[in-house]
């Protein structure tokens, strides 16, 4: 079975419309995730012409300058114009487009190696790519980033002048998340060590991205080593507890992904292994992996990580697939990628109304919180449940961790900022935030002995989520 070129091309771009499209007509109401929250906020700031914003400190009278994000500050600059024109929630814009990028350069790349172009459509069915499409962080940006270098240096032969721009690309690639920089390197080290031509071009590309990247750091932190402190770090145990939900998600998600990488037999074979893999099992120990989360969303949050490998993932798939010595299997691709088109509409459409439906709960609890304050009023918060409710873009709140507040210094900070307001989220759902709603009962308990607390309003949704929100009236000196 054949398919004429315009009738391919008309196929193949019918997601990809479908997508934007439907961003078009459900647009973000709200921060979904604390993240988002970050760089959205340092989008904002850059923006009107800043980076620095100025935050009042809780036990002084003092306020200081501080960088807007301590994240890497590439996803809020891609994010800067879609800011500028359209305000901020069409920051999630750069994400999306990111997305439709990241699947033309890998078919780009496969149509190159002699494969079937429309296998980057499977980016498109992993349900992850989908939600993280329309959500302002880096995961899809450091995606398609990694996929412009690695569109230019999966080749059996490379000229001196690609060889370069991959290198950039994989040293530049660090302005969006440090760790892209893994799915780049093998490439590099395995032109060097085969002597190639290329292997000094691309070193020098890569030098040069990072020492690009490296000066941003000392400009907006103080060294050009800064990288960001995420808290939790690397282990060898959280191999064993991510590996089923990292596998699931790039052999399911990524239909036979994990599982095709052993029979790929093409270009840069070694590299590509490499990459994959050692990435995988980078993150594989790392100690996140979204458990606080749970559920569908952990489904969604943990393998983000895993992202700039896909399109790898992408390419193998397509080179075992052709190379298959079923005769059936090939002739059936063309009404195979038909299906996948139309199955990526559907997809597409539960994605975004799923993440935008999330929204509106969300966006009501915030609404709730800027109607009871007044602007430049303080807030005690459990951040940890709250951190995508308050934002700069919502309005100016002094907002401060009700945790780092002992109750016989709730006292100072109103004396110092009234007029002082608690608003606490409970989330159910797992025995993280189980065992942070009770910790936030008990801080209020022990408040409650010391200072005169009036119930304002208290918001429970169809996620049963509990929002309390309470103005502190008069303390005990």
């Amino acid at each position: 079975m054949q398919m004429s070129r315009s009738s391919e091309r008309l196929w193949f771009a019918l997601p990809l419309v479908a997508y934007l499209g439907l961003l078009a007509v459900f647009p973000a109401p709200a921060f979904v995730v604390s993240d988002e929250n970050s760089y959205v906020s340092e989008a904002v700031a850059l923006a009107s012409g800043h980076f620095r914003i100025v935050k009042a400190e809780p036990f002084s009278a003092a306020t200081a300058e501080k960088p807007a994000s301590t994240y890497p500050i590439g996803t809020s600059l891609m994010q800067v114009p879609f800011v500028w024109l359209f305000g901020w929630r069409a920051a999630i814009w750069s994400s999306a487009l990111c997305l439709i990028g990241t699947v033309l350069l890998t078919a780009r790349m496969l149509a190159r190696l002699g494969l079937a172009p429309e296998f980057s459509l499977l980016l498109m069915l992993n349900p992850v790519a989908l939600v993280m499409g329309r959500i302002g962080m880096s995961d899809v940006p450091s995606m398609f980033v990694v996929t412009c270098g690695l569109s230019l240096l999966v080749a059996d032969h490379l000229g001196v002048g690609r060889a370069f721009l991959g290198g950039l690309c994989g040293g530049l690639s660090t302005l969006w998340r440090e760790t892209n920089i893994l799915v780049i390197a093998p490439f590099v080290a395995g032109a060097t060590l085969r002597r190639e031509r290329t292997a000094v071009p691309m070193i020098v590309g890569m030098a040069l991205g990072l020492a690009i990247r490296g000066a941003v750091a000392a400009w907006l932190f103080g060294s050009p080593l800064f990288v960001r402190d995420s808290g939790y770090g690397f282990s060898p145990a959280s191999i064993a507890h991510h590996l089923p939900l990292y596998l699931f998600a790039m052999t399911v998600f990524i239909p036979g992904g994990l599982l095709a990488v052993a029979k790929y037999r093409g270009p840069r074979r070694v590299e590509v292994l490499g990459a994959v893999l050692g990435f995988f099992l980078f993150y594989c120990a790392y100690n996140y992996a979204a458990d606080e989360s749970g559920g569908v969303k952990q489904l969604i949050l943990g393998p983000r990580y895993l992202l700039p490998i896909t399109p790898l993932l992408a390419l193998v798939i397509a080179a075992v697939v052709q190379a298959s010595p079923r005769p059936r299997l090939v002739n059936s691709l063309p009404l195979l990628f038909r299906s996948l088109a139309v199955a990526l509409v559907a997809a597409a459409a539960v994605a975004q109304v799923g993440v935008r439906n999330f929204g509106r709960t969300q966006a009501v609890l915030v609404a709730a919180i800027y109607a009871h304050t007044p602007d430049d009023a303080s807030v005690l918060t459990n951040a940890t449940a709250t951190g995508k409710l308050f934002s700069q873009v919502y309005g100016r709140r002094n907002v401060f961790e009700l945790g780092e507040a002992k109750p016989e210094e709730v006292a100072r900070i109103r004396d110092l900022h009234a007029p002082l307001y608690l608003a606490t989220l409970e989330r159910p759902g797992t025995a993280y935030f189980d065992a942070n709603r009770v910790k936030v009962r008990n801080e209020l308990d022990d408040l409650s002995r010391r200072c005169r607390l009036v119930p304002i309003d208290t918001i429970e949704n169809d996620r049963a989520e509990r929002l309390s929100i309470v103005k502190v009236e008069t303390c005990l000196p």
